[in-house]
């Protein structure tokens, strides 16, 4: 029989290992292509596979958002449908990194990342995400069930002078309009129309405007768990029951198109280290313990 003591200490250095990976971890270096970015080997990630298909939960149905037969015809995929949404916490900055998965370039009424001139299309499209295009992310932070904050490009304001939409290019960046801010929570607004007081120390960067050499929508929130009034414990997303997310795609000028969305859903970080090698520690340091347990008594014998 090992001695307690021994499978004490054994089970300590184990719980060590799994509490250091995480802050030991590398950040994510984010590309504009969330499969590469987020992959199934990166520490931490929390996936959520939107509208997946029902003999296959892992896989995202790309039939979902409604679009022009021409369009479909023409073996494209419009820019609001989403194929999955990936989570990252990295303690050591204290940055939550977020990616959204689109089936072409996010943002782009026909998916190419050019301005749609098709004569069949009657509605409007602008550049990049500007004008009345968005892409939303709520949060809930504190875990209660709730959405506290919304990051991510919301419509443009609209110009009664000008009959115009404010331009939402930020100076000196030419990213569009990424926000970080609290929740409005007005009733029947939309998540997109739900950007409230805006958070400046939470400011991350929305890594690229999505085009087809960086398709996906990539951001951070720095100082995550210092958010006023919000608590965030990193525990919860490393090792409880995570944190909630929900998203929005989509705009409503692009007529004939429609938009995406996930539900709210909470999203937990993967085990670390792999099982496989957390179980090769554990078999390594319970043979050593009950080694060194022989090897008393047989010093004992003698």
């Amino acid at each position: 029989m090992v001695r307690r003591s021994a499978l004490t200490w054994s089970l300590a250095i184990v719980l060590t290992l799994l509490a250091s990976g995480p802050a030991a971890a590398a950040q994510i270096s984010m590309t504009g292509d969330v499969e590469k970015d987020f992959h199934a080997g990166t520490p931490r990630v929390g996936m959520y596979v939107n509208h997946p298909f029902a003999n296959n939960p892992n896989v995202s149905d790309p039939g979902d958002v409604s679009q022009p037969d021409w369009l479909t015809a023409a073996g494209r995929i419009n820019g609001w449908d989403m194929k999955d949404v990936r989570v990252n916490y990295d303690q050591s900055s204290d940055t939550l990194n977020v990616g959204l998965n689109f089936f072409s370039v996010a943002g782009s009424v026909d998916g190419t990342g050019r301005i749609l001139t098709d004569p069949r299309f009657m509605g409007n499209d602008v550049p990049n995400l500007g004008g009345q295009k968005s892409i939303a992310v709520g949060v809930d932070v504190n875990g209660d069930g709730k959405i506290d904050i919304v990051a991510g490009v919301p419509p443009a304001m609209y110009d009664p002078k000008t009959g115009q939409f404010a331009s939402k290019t930020q100076p000196g960046t030419g990213i569009d309009g990424f926000q970080v801010a609290r929740y409005s929570g007005q009733p029947g607004a939309g998540l997109e129309n739900s950007f409230g007081q805006l958070l400046p120390n939470q400011m991350g960067n929305l890594g690229f405007n999505p085009d087809p050499t960086h398709p996906d929508f990539e951001f951070t929130i720095k100082n995550f768990s210092k958010i006023p009034g919000l608590e965030f414990n990193p525990s919860n997303f490393l090792f409880g029951p995570g944190i909630g997310l929900q998203a929005f795609a989509g705009a409503p000028d692009d007529l004939l198109f429609g938009e995406d969305s996930i539900p709210y859903t909470r999203f937990a970080a993967a085990a670390i280290p792999e099982p496989a090698s957390l179980l090769a520690w554990s078999a390594a340091l319970v043979a050593a313990s009950a080694w060194q347990v022989r090897r008393r008594r047989n010093r004992r014998v003698a």
